[in-house]
């Protein structure tokens, strides 16, 4: 049953054991989907079946897992416990993603209703016709490449009865739709209206379905390679070929036909087992999950560090022999560099390791491990959460060397690289491959990868393209007892999830594999200006509401504009008390399109608006948003950026709150943040050296998430937990959610080693 539709917020509330189709009905009746190519290959299942078989989605390409469309849920808890995390926050990354992870691990947890992301719905065209042999796809794929906009969806069925045929189905913008048809005709028998569903077996356990990841440049020769496995072991199994992502999905009915065809297909491919490589096998992560089922019946749960004072001399002898003099240093200037972050806390580290392979990082924890001593692993230091003071002192494990960049690889739209690449030079190195990568923190020409990873960094074009998370596709993380595991996306999204977001409390990255996509043809911004704050808030969800996705959204008050107006090129109203940057990109004709509308609905409303004319004036209103944080530091010495997030039709409500927080407290608070998703950054101008202000703020901060959290938010969009917002958890987190985060932490972690004092600690 559908519960509830939030067309404002673009969520919907429904249970989790309806069926895909009934879903897909209910929603045709308005202009939202839930899976924006609303296609029937899953119609057949229920919701639920989609997380817990773990099962690809047609639009990984475009929106990234299946798992990315999940925002919150009910659960009923195998340990007795109900976790409620039912949340319409399109942002929400505090602390671990239990949401996500509690899904993909149905022995652990059973959902009770599930709170899903909805797109807005475009008109789509939809081509079904058969293939008569694999080798076609090399035409297809050609013909596909050409488009002017990635097809939403493009995969392929073959079953026992369709002989050697596979049934194609393509799903592409009405916009491209013409120029398909005319090349499709004259290749293809196109059925367009062909809508029967194609009923395909799918089983209970999700280990009786394989998937396997090629390199686009190997797909078609290795999924005939596969198919005459399938053929000469007389195996039947449905399969589905998604190529553009280079996947093939092998779904079987029997353990043992999936036994025969394994020990097949690794005597054909022994040194290519996916395009991945070095995955850990499913034993191992099936060994995490079962740890953590046990974990959780324990009733100690509390951190069980031991202090590095006694072993510390010895410790540090057998550091320099595993890993070098060179790549250690405890000089007092040294400590004191790598003790605070962009917080006004410190915390000396007894040494501070510079971290060089995975090799050296897990000798590095196997000597934590044996002597009980905390490692913090820190990027660039820029985070807003004290994610990486080591509070505990022990190791401050460094990650800024490892900053290669392994391989951009155009064909498969992937990047891999180290954890300490920066995260503007990746991209701004996939733009001059007509690639791009979204996530874009506003300190994105400083910070890391691998600390984007760590706090689940987002920016201002989330709203549109997503955060971090949505990119990921595999992660090599070091565990705190040294071992390496390897997870990927088609086959552990759950895990994925997990970590990312962990702020470094369940291990280490040093790999990264991250999703790009095509980089949009062009752009174009508007600059709103309002007299009054709130009509700012309610016109974007406005604009929102006529179906338009903005690339960014984002919101400035007075103060912010005060103290950036040196920057400006053009005049703002003295009586301007807010600015709303809002940019949209695609192809040509969508955003003259969509840019019609917006200065229309503008003009209707009576907003003043400015409309850049080229590249240069867009760089420079950018250059305002971007000049924020930096002009702070004249007015105040310290500055406390916060980041809660409330659902977008709370946004009004949430800065008329926090207005009368900053009245009552007698504080200075600019309000400034990413609109579109609710994720608003309160920033409060003060002084740590003065006690009794600072009181006032702590208090103010408290109020501040309280409201975020009556609104129905979220304490953290972006930022992360860390240490600042950890005394706040059980605002947000039930009883219930609290053990499960500890029991996590100590199942990956038993001696909390790894940035202790962090999040639940």
């Amino acid at each position: 049953m559908l519960l509830e539709i939030d067309s404002v917020n673009q969520v919907l509330c429904v249970e989790p054991n309806m069926l895909v189709r009934d879903l897909n009905l209910e929603l045709s009746k308005g202009d939202l989907v839930f899976l924006p190519t609303t296609n029937q290959l899953y119609s057949q299942l229920r919701l639920v079946d989609l997380f817990h078989l773990k099962l690809p989605n047609p639009s990984h390409h475009l929106y990234g897992s299946i798992f990315n469309f999940a925002l919150g849920s009910v659960f009923e808890t195998k340990f007795g416990k109900k976790i409620d995390l039912n949340k319409k926050v399109v942002k929400r990354v505090s602390g671990y993603d239990f949401t996500r992870f509690l899904l993909g691990f149905k022995e652990l947890a059973i959902p009770t209703n599930l709170v899903l992301r909805l797109h807005p719905k475009r008109e789509k065209r939809i081509f079904n016709f058969f293939l008569e042999e694999l080798s076609q796809l090399i035409n297809l794929n050609f013909i596909l490449e050409q488009l002017r906009t990635p097809p939403f969806a493009f995969y392929l069925i073959h079953k026992e009865e369709f002989f050697d045929k596979l049934f194609a189905t393509i799903i592409v913008d009405k916009e491209v739709s013409g120029e398909l048809e005319i090349q499709f005709n004259s290749l293809f028998d196109i059925n367009s209206e062909y809508n029967d569903v194609i009923e395909l077996y799918f089983p209970n356990d999700e280990a009786l379905i394989k998937k396997i990841k090629f390199d686009n440049k190997d797909f078609i020769d290795k999924a005939k390679h596969i198919k005459n496995i399938l053929k000469r072991l007389n195996i039947e199994c449905n399969e589905i070929l998604f190529p553009l992502t280079s996947l093939v999905c092998l779904i079987f009915k029997e353990f043992s036909d999936l036994e025969k065809f394994e020990r097949a297909f690794q005597s054909e491919f022994p040194n290519d087992q996916g395009f991945y490589s070095n995955l850990s096998p499913n034993d191992d992560v099936n060994k995490i999950k079962t740890n953590i089922l046990n974990t959780i019946q324990k009733t100690d749960l509390r951190e069980n560090y031991i202090n590095i004072s006694l072993p510390y001399p010895k410790f540090k002898k057998e550091l320099e022999r595993v890993i070098g003099k060179k790549n250690i240093t405890d000089d007092s200037e040294d400590l004191y560099l790598y003790s605070y972050d962009a917080t006004f806390k410190n915390s000396l580290p007894e040494v501070v390791v510079f971290g060089e392979s995975t090799q050296q990082i897990s000798q590095v924890l196997k000597l934590a491990s044996k002597y009980r001593v905390p490692v913090t692993c820190r990027g660039a230091g820029t985070n807003l959460s004290g994610g990486s003071v080591p509070l505990k002192g022990g190791v401050s494990l460094v990650l800024t060397q490892m900053n290669k960049i392994i391989s951009l690889d155009v064909d498969n739209k992937l990047a891999v690289v180290e954890p300490g690449v920066v995260t503007k030079e990746l991209a701004d190195f996939a733009s001059k491959k007509s690639l791009f990568y979204p996530p874009d923190p506003a300190s994105s020409a400083w910070c890391t990868i691998g600390g984007n990873v760590s706090e689940c960094a987002g920016g201002p074009m989330c709203f549109k393209y997503g955060v971090t998370r949505d990119y990921i596709e595999f992660l090599e993380v070091v565990l705190s007892d040294g071992s390496v595991i390897s997870v990927d996306v088609f086959q552990n999204p759950d895990l994925i999830d997990l970590f990312t977001g962990s702020e470094g409390t369940l291990g280490v990255f040093t790999r990264v594999g991250l999703r790009l996509i095509r980089t949009p043809d062009t752009r174009n911004l508007f600059l709103i200006s309002f007299k009054d704050l709130e009509d700012a808030a309610v016109c974007i969800n406005d604009i929102v509401s006529q179906g338009i996705v903005p690339k960014t959204f984002e919101i400035m008050d007075r103060m912010a504009v005060d103290i950036v107006r040196e920057c400006v090129f053009f005049d703002i109203s003295s009586d301007t008390n807010a600015l709303l940057i809002l940019e949209v990109d695609g192809i040509k004709e969508e955003v003259e399109s969509v840019v019609n509308t917006i200065a229309k609905f503008l003009n209707t409303k009576g907003f003043n608006f400015f409309l850049a004319k080229n590249n240069n004036e867009m760089d420079k209103i950018w250059t305002l948003r971007r000049a924020i944080s930096p002009a702070c530091g004249k007015i105040a010495p310290t500055k406390i950026s916060e980041d809660a997030t409330v659902p977008r039709s709370k946004i009004a409500d949430m800065i008329k709150g926090i207005n009368l927080i900053a009245k009552k407290y007698s504080l200075k608070v600019i309000i400034f943040g990413h609109a579109g998703d609710g994720n608003l950054h309160p920033n409060i101008l003060t002084d740590k050296r003065n006690e009794e202000e600072m009181k006032r703020v702590q208090e103010a901060i408290r109020e501040i998430f309280e409201l975020a959290i009556n609104l129905g938010g979220t304490l953290s969009g972006e930022h992360g937990i860390g240490y600042m917002k950890a005394p706040f958890l059980r605002l947000e987190f039930d009883e219930g959610a609290i053990e499960l985060g500890r029991a996590i932490k100590a199942a990956l972690d038993p001696n909390s080693l790894l940035n202790p004092d962090k999040i639940f600690g």
